[in-house]
């Protein structure tokens, strides 16, 4: 993964080792929202200061599965609550 600068706009491209001679390079724009926004996800927890708190907007929306934590830089535990149930935690 490297970044790219697009003019005034900036994105990321992706390189494949599929056993051939030369990798393949594809821009951010080809892989799927759920990949670019894990991505997102693992790039916040594993920032170089990590932050106490990483809010994702409508988390449950998109993403699937059983995943209630996420263990971040440094030991750091992160607890994963939907929305809703975040707002009732803080009443």
């Amino acid at each position: 993964m490297e970044y790219k600068s697009l003019g005034r706009k900036e994105t990321l491209q992706f390189k494949q080792d599929v056993g051939l001679k030369n990798l393949w390079t594809f821009e951010a724009l080809n892989m799927s929202d759920g990949t670019l926004r894990v991505l997102g996800i693992l790039l916040a927890v594993y920032q170089p200061q990590t932050p106490s708190l990483i809010a994702i907007v409508e988390f449950e929306s998109w993403f699937l599965g059983g995943l209630e934590s996420l263990r971040g830089r440094q030991g750091r535990l992160y607890q994963l609550l939907p929305e809703h149930l975040a707002r009732l935690r803080h009443q």
